[in-house]
């Protein structure tokens, strides 16, 4: 069962280290996506806002659940749930931040420059939502619903 987590996992992190590398971004530039403000607001806060809607509990046990031989039906939906939650409130607060950040950046002034600056600042928090839905939240979601779906 950890093999269809690791793998996939494994998958998405080659397939977003080839990206950052065919960009320019590795090895030398991978500072420019070192944001702890985009990191709170597009990955923390969403997990913090499903950890509350679902209660501490639950939101580990859909984790576990997915790699639980034994979790029952209901724990599976609950943890199904849960994914599609998080994943909801992902994709709100990339879009939030992104937003923010670029009408930010577009109320600079006049220098090219600072804009450019500031638009790639408000595109790493949509950078580090979709990574961590990539690596961390679709793996789990998918291995949930092929067990729903008695793929497994």
């Amino acid at each position: 069962m950890k093999r269809k987590l690791i793998i996939p996992m494994a998958i998405a992190v080659a397939a977003i280290a080839s990206i950052w590398a065919i960009s320019g971004l590795l090895p030398g530039n991978a500072g420019a996506l070192v944001d702890i403000p985009s990191v709170i607001v597009a990955v923390l806060v969403p997990c913090l806002i499903a950890l509350a809607s679902f209660g501490p509990k639950k939101a580990i046990r859909a984790r576990t659940a997915a790699l639980d031989a034994n979790a029952s039906e209901e724990e599976l939906k609950t943890a199904a749930a849960y994914f599609a939650t998080l994943s909801r409130y992902l994709a709100a607060f990339a879009a939030i931040a992104f937003i923010s950040g670029a009408i930010g950046a577009l109320s600079l002034g006049t220098d090219a420059n600072d804009r450019a600056c500031g638009l790639a600042v408000a595109a790493v928090a949509p950078f580090y939502a979709a990574v961590f839905w990539a690596v961390l939240v679709l793996p789990f979601r998918a291995i949930v619903d092929a067990r729903l779906a008695g793929l497994d």
